[in-house]
């Protein structure tokens, strides 16, 4: 008998452990990330973005297995077998370029689209004001959806990179760039141009950004996030870390996509 019990209580205690490590496993998320200038570094750590990712990891429980990844890698792994996680992405772009609907954490972080102009020219802060221009995009543009409503009265000048689009900006080849601050500051170093400006209080569009789940992710994991993300923006930590790219009336965005039904909210 004294054996049995012995038998037993290592038995029990294999199974214990095994538990333990199960219960680990299931709380470490493949997490795929393209870095983005002046928010998310290479390493997948540092930036604001870098940094609210690991706090979220921390106040969540959920350990993040950072995995450097381009947007095609990342598309393709989250709609794969296996559950994983992707970098926060415009929510109102997800079904587009996914190609279905996914699941999404609450808003993370925000775009502020803004309207640049040549020194000298007025910045526009009406639709109205927009209309009939010359509107210059690179490959990696992504337009606001109220441009649709006047998309017929705008001249689109293509380019290959952000950084000729402000090259022809500043040469006077296109009268507008709409694009975020980050991306723009960027170009604007690589291009070599000081001519540009616009109004840093007036955003002409406030896109929400979501992490993007694949199916298999359970939804504890993705509740224990999503408390995470609100936790951060009750105690100001979220707009501390990221007051370029947050938005002060969050509640308004936990519906998913944007509730701007127009330019210049």
């Amino acid at each position: 008998m004294p054996g049995f019990t012995l038998k037993a209580c290592i038995f029990t205690l294999i199974l214990t452990l095994s538990a333990g490590q199960t219960g680990r496993a299931d709380d470490t998320l493949r997490f795929y990330f393209l870095p983005l200038p002046g928010l998310l570094g290479e390493d997948g750590k540092s930036g604001s973005l870098g940094k609210a990712i690991a706090e979220i990891g921390n106040r969540s429980g959920i350990r993040f297995q950072l995995v450097h990844s381009n947007q095609n890698r990342l598309i393709r792994e989250l709609k794969g077998d296996a559950p994983a996680a992707g970098a926060p992405q415009l929510g109102a772009m997800v079904a587009e370029r996914f190609g279905q609907n996914m699941r999404l954490s609450v808003p993370l972080v925000f775009r502020w689209d803004f309207v640049f102009v040549r020194s000298g020219q007025t910045i526009p802060h009406a639709i109205e004001d927009i209309r009939k221009k010359i509107l210059v995009v690179s490959p990696m543009t992504t337009l606001p959806p109220p441009l649709n409503d006047i998309r017929e009265t705008l001249t689109v000048l293509e380019t290959h990179s952000d950084a000729s689009a402000l090259l022809l900006l500043s040469k006077g080849r296109a009268d507008i760039w709409i694009n975020d601050e980050t991306t723009t500051m960027a170009a604007k170093e690589e291009a070599g141009v000081s001519n540009i400006h616009y109004d840093a209080e007036q955003p002409f569009y406030v896109w929400p950004a979501h992490i993007v789940y694949s199916a298999q992710v359970e939804a504890t994991v993705i509740n224990r996030i999503d408390e995470a993300i609100l936790s951060m923006v009750r105690d100001d930590s979220l707009k501390d870390l990221m007051p370029q790219n947050f938005a002060s009336r969050y509640e308004r965005y936990l519906s998913g996509g944007s509730p701007h039904e127009s330019a210049f909210p």
